[in-house]
């Protein structure tokens, strides 16, 4: 790969946080289970690797210099040591067909030459059999409980490798463990040897980068960073019994960090791979660096000597075989094209005119597979208000021509009006799913929505919870509910935020709002005065986020926001919330807030560039393509512990944990001697009455959590 390439791909990895639960409230009970990290192993301690090469250093002077030699003298040997390949998967389309075409290769060349190939297990966590369990070897296994992943699917693939080692009667003595998108080439011997594992070594896996971080779960008294191998869990084949003591630390560990915020930021989607790595390390075990078990294409041109194809990225060529990654080519091949509907039989080959390599590669890629986001149309069928294509510039001279000073709070020739007598009511719409999570937050958001409804110089109207599970909960009665229907199964690609834009398209249609704003809020805001209507003149109410940078990005929001719509600058440095928009305004922005939001998650580069805010950019996308432009009102919340003081501010918004000494010192990014976090409470509510903090710690956390107990103290069958 490129110096250039490989440099982009580093760039993706971009920060996010999302929150999980425990272990322990995930899996009390199984006492096998154990949340404390062991403290090495017997079985591989003091081998030294070679992070550049294949193997380890003490290998390579007894087996010789070549990976050829290695293969002469080892993998000859007479005696079989079979291995099991395994395969996560959840359910639905895009996961089944991989299987489906994964597996048929693998029964291809389970018997060929040198193979040491055994049984294949597909580990199902859906918690239900499907229709392909007579087709294709499955063990059923639990998902993590209703929203425990946060919107990070992958975090049901150690607990359901966890499971299956615990419970599955498994002959071999070794796992590979694979995916669905991985196609076997050739027969695949073992490539583990001498208690070390083999594993495919990732460029963007980088422990020495992350040092500062990954000690918070890697210990100096563990070892040097370099313990940590810069891998994932698949491709690697690994000893049974190595595994069976790895999993349930990988999956301890998958949790601490998507708990702790910087790790969860920094690691993003590649998160639960930085997990086992450290897992491995942990427990002493190290790995074999194999650069040749698998290629993945359009970066890598050869199959050569490879033994897995993995097709995770599109493949998008001009005519003349010249790459065009990030935009579609003229052909293409991607498995995101392929998520409601299996790809047909008999896809199109490459042209003639690419160059020998890469369409030969192709064409042997072709022979077998693609999948990934359905297209807009297949979702919202039907919607004819929901148009597919970009409106075109706003003509309503009254937003045009506003001047904004981003700095600022308000159009600087707009001050001087916000205290008119006339009220503009505005109604408070918060998306929301179904799990204790987000369930409890609501409730807490809406008992201080009432309290301050009627203040003085209020103009907050009426409220909403949009429910985005599809079905009605026991809370209808309680907080006013719209019920939408959520995309369907598989659809969010794990990215459960893109249910918001289409709940909102829903309840936009569909729903008799009196009132002439809308005022889009979220679960975890707690409102601390009476909010007047914000917006003025045809412009937005917003704030502005630091981690929302358009002109940064320029490059990629240009494939979802033309020059011809105008300058980068118009996009808003904002998401959707809190903000206060003309409720005519956001019925148009809706529909194209949800069209910008899956083809940026349809779209490689963006998706990984963007990461968790995605959808907030495709907000401030939507808002720019309709020409709504809002006033960037930095004292529309505050983010304890970061701001310390409420002041003037509407919002408490509690993303952030609070970890504090007893001595009120921050300890962020280490579980304080006090604390709160709303992560504390995936499965149940906090209880009534929480431990107040410590003398020295910030007015607005201590006000924030005052209020939480004011309102659970309040709120009748509390954690029911």
């Amino acid at each position: 790969m490129g110096g250039g390439v490989r440099t982009v791909l580093k760039g993706l990895l971009i920060i996010f946080s999302v929150a999980v639960v425990t272990y322990n409230v995930i899996i009390s009970g199984n006492a096998s289970l154990k949340l404390d990290v062991p403290v090495g192993s017997e079985s591989v301690s003091s081998t030294s690797i070679d992070p550049v090469i294949e193997m380890p250093s003490h290998l390579k002077s007894e087996l010789g210099l070549t990976q050829k030699r290695l293969f002469k003298s080892k993998m000859g040997s007479s005696k079989k040591r079979l291995f099991h390949s395994a395969v996560t998967a959840s359910e639905g389309v895009y996961n089944a067909w991989q299987c489906r075409i994964m597996y048929y290769w693998f029964k291809k060349f389970q018997g060929g030459p040198n193979s040491e190939m055994g049984g294949f297990t597909r580990i199902l966590h859906s918690g239900e059999p499907d229709n392909l369990m007579d087709e294709i070897p499955t063990f059923v296994a639990k998902p993590l409980p209703s929203g425990t992943d946060q919107g990070y699917i992958v975090l049901n693939r150690p607990w359901a490798f966890v499971q299956w080692l615990e419970q599955a009667d498994i002959k071999e003595d070794y796992i590979l463990m694979a995916e669905p998108d991985h196609i076997i080439v050739k027969p695949i011997p073992n490539l583990s040897r001498d208690g070390l594992g083999a594993a495919f070594p990732f460029f963007y896996i980088e422990p020495e980068k992350h040092s500062s971080t990954l000690r918070k779960f890697f210990p100096e008294d563990k070892g040097p960073i370099s313990n940590i191998d810069p891998i994932g869990n698949s491709p690697a084949i690994v000893a049974k019994k190595t595994l069976k003591k790895v999993a349930p630390t990988w999956m301890n560990v998958s949790l601490a960090m998507k708990k702790d915020p910087e790790a969860d930021k920094a690691f993003d989607w590649v998160l639960e791979m930085y997990a086992y790595a450290v897992a491995s390390a942990l427990h002493g075990f190290k790995h074999i660096l194999f650069k040749d078990f698998m290629i993945q294409p359009p970066w890598d041109t050869e199959v050569g000597t490879k033994y897995i194809i993995h097709y995770t990225y599109g493949c998008d060529f001009d005519m003349k075989g010249n790459l065009m990654y990030g935009k579609k080519g003229e052909w293409r091949f991607d498995k995101r094209s392929y998520d409601s509907i299996p790809p047909p039989r008999n896809l199109t080959l490459p042209p003639p005119e690419m160059g020998a390599s890469v369409g030969n590669f192709l064409k042997t890629l072709l022979i077998i597979f693609s999948v990934a986001v359905i297209t807009y149309n297949v979702i919202i069928a039907g919607n004819a208000s929901l148009k597919m294509d970009f409106p075109g510039p706003n003509t309503d001279s009254s937003s045009s021509q506003i001047l904004v000073d981003p700095v600022i709070k308000l159009p600087s020739d707009r001050k001087s009006k916000l205290g008119s007598s006339q009220k503009r009511l505005f109604h408070t719409a918060v998306t929301a799913s179904d799990s204790v999570y987000n369930t409890w937050q609501c409730r807490v958001m809406y008992y201080w929505f009432k309290k301050f409804q009627g203040g003085p110089n209020s103009e907050m109207g009426g409220f909403t919870r949009i429910l985005h599970s599809g079905k009605p909960d026991k809370y209808m009665d309680e907080i006013p509910t719209f019920v939408a229907q959520p995309l369907p199964s598989g659809m969010d690609q794990g990215y459960i935020v893109l249910n918001r834009p289409w709940a909102f398209v829903q309840w936009l249609q569909q729903a008799d709002i009196k009132e002439d704003y809308i005022l889009m809020a979220e679960p975890d805001h707690i409102i601390v005065k009476t909010i007047p209507n914000l917006s003025r003149d045809g412009l937005g109410a917003a704030f502005p986020f630091f981690y929302i940078e358009p002109k940064k990005y320029e490059s990629k929001l240009r494939k979802f926001f033309p020059e011809d719509k105008g300058p980068i600058t118009d996009i808003d440095p904002i998401g959707n919330s809190p903000v206060i928009v003309a409720k005519e305004s956001l019925k148009k922005i809706a529909s194209t807030w949800m069209n910008v939001s899956l083809a940026m998650k349809q779209d490689p580069e963006t998706d990984k560039a963007f990461g968790w805010v995605l959808e907030m950019y495709a907000y401030a996308v939507a808002s720019a393509l309709h020409g709504v432009k809002n006033i960037l009102y930095k004292d529309f919340m505050i983010q304890p512990p970061w701001d310390t003081v409420v002041g003037t501010k509407y919002i408490i918004h509690y993303t952030y944990g609070c970890d504090y000494d007893m001595n009120g010192k921050l300890t962020y990014g280490k579980i304080g001697e006090w604390r709160f976090d709303k992560r504390s409470y995936d499965k149940v509510a906090p209880p009534r009455n929480l431990t107040l903090p410590p003398p020295g710690v910030p007015e607005s956390v201590v006000t924030l959590v005052k209020m939480v107990n004011e309102a659970t103290a309040n709120i009748p069958d509390w954690g029911s």
